[in-house]
């Protein structure tokens, strides 16, 4: 496939995924906003792409790749663990933990690289909310709380080409009221092409509504272009999706990470799609590289940090662990 097909093919989806709908200044909102279902979804929750704004569909070296562009699984080539949490506002929070195995040991006759499986769980607790009978009387407390566990797979076909899919359950819960529902993603990955800049396109949330307390609303499919270009020997990275939600205008994410040194990044995004706040984030990361911990070989120990202000309703604070396992 030739640079002149790849950059055909950005263009083409970029025409696809724009918005029919003419926006103007004076546009106060989409059509569509607020009938979708699931909004547990567009809460991503790794805390790295958090720091870059969310321009991740063309990176995805990590297990971020299960909720950004699942392509990005084939090129892993180390187990991985990661701890994430979250601190929204109020009493919400999210606990997710994220795992990645490679299939390299799993050849066969005609089939040489078998892929790379991975999987999430995000445990999100709107905490305690306070009740009201039709009348505005106290009723009483409850809780509400979500679940979304995801299943992917990512195979190369060439060492620059690869695709992906994932799956996931998804359980949506208001005190004694219960929904179930499902959605997958897929996407493709193009990697260095001249040698420092990626493309990535997925498609992420498709699948049937959710009925929940007899509504049914459909999911918050999303249509993302994703770029990425690598500089300074990998050392700075810039990123920029263009989105396409079914349910708001398009709407761009940029990113930047600059490792000052092999053990420190430096990160900082921006998201143009937000009701509040500047949208602007900001975050660290710490890696530890061929780390031996209680006789546990790591390739990589990482700590990552991301500070995503939010206006009047305060700062988003997340921090996650990452552990690759095995040393080469």
């Amino acid at each position: 496939m030739n640079l002149r097909f790849k950059l055909v093919l950005v263009f083409v989806l970029i025409l696809l995924t724009t918005n029919h709908e003419p926006r103007t200044v004076f546009a106060a909102s989409h059509s569509n906003s607020g009938t979708t279902s699931a909004q547990v979804l567009e809460q991503k929750p790794g805390t790295r792409p958090a720091a870059m704004g969310g321009a991740f569909a063309a990176i995805v070296d990590d297990s971020n790749a299960v909720t950004y562009n699942p392509a990005g699984l084939a090129y892993l080539t180390k187990t991985e663990l990661q701890f994430n949490q979250n601190k929204y506002f109020s009493e919400v929070t999210s606990n997710y933990i994220g795992w990645v195995y490679p299939l390299d040991e799993m050849h066969a006759r005609n089939v040489f690289d078998m892929g790379t499986l991975a999987g999430n769980v995000n445990f999100v607790d709107y905490g305690t909310i306070a009740g009201r009978d039709n009348s505005g009387n106290d009723s009483g407390e409850f809780g509400a709380r979500d679940r979304v566990i995801s299943l992917a797979y990512g195979k190369a076909f060439t060492t620059n080409f690869s695709i992906g899919i994932a799956g996931r359950q998804i359980v949506e819960e208001i005190a004694a009221t219960k929904a179930h529902g499902y959605s997958f993603d897929a996407g493709v990955l193009f990697t260095n092409i001249m040698d420092t800049f990626n493309i990535g396109i997925a498609a992420q949330n498709l699948g049937d509504k959710i009925t929940f307390d007899k509504e049914a609303a459909p999911l918050p499919t999303n249509y993302v272009v994703g770029t990425a270009l690598n500089l300074f020997a990998n050392r700075l990275t810039l990123a920029a999706d263009l989105n396409k939600p079914v349910n708001d205008y398009y709407h761009w994410n940029f990113g930047s990470e600059f490792w000052l040194t092999n053990v420190l990044a430096l990160r900082l995004g921006y998201d143009t799609k937000h009701d509040i706040g500047n949208g602007l984030s900001t975050g660290i990361g710490l890696s530890l590289q061929d780390f031996e911990f209680a006789f546990v070989p790591l390739s990589e120990l990482a700590i990552n940090y991301a500070y995503v202000p939010h206006g009047d309703l305060g700062v988003i604070h997340q921090i996650e662990l990452v552990l690759k396992i095995g040393i080469e």
